[in-house]
């Protein structure tokens, strides 16, 4: 059986890459609820209604794709671990 390596230090690079991918989405989704507390600044209290819903609607999708991507992040980090562990103790 051939041996399969795994690029380790790649997957872990990839995990951070993702968590920092996570904090810039979660980021986004304070902007816009600055940006909906503009909107009720709009003098027509229908416009900033109508505002308000769609930023927040957006914040909200930004506050999950930010958890999803995190818990990508968290599976490739755990993901590097267990390879490099399997490595190190039971493929010598």
């Amino acid at each position: 059986m051939a041996r399969i390596e795994a690029p380790t230090e790649q997957i872990a690079s990839a995990g951070q890459r993702q968590a920092e991918l996570a904090g810039s989405i979660g980021e986004l989704r304070g902007r816009l609820a600055s940006a909906s507390s503009a909107a009720c600044a709009a003098g027509d209290p229908e416009v900033s209604a109508a505002l308000s819903d769609y930023l927040g609607s957006w914040g909200d999708s930004f506050a999950m794709l930010a958890e999803s991507v995190g818990n990508l992040a968290g599976n490739l980090s755990a993901g590097a671990g267990a390879y490099t562990e399997a490595d190190q103790s039971g493929m010598r």
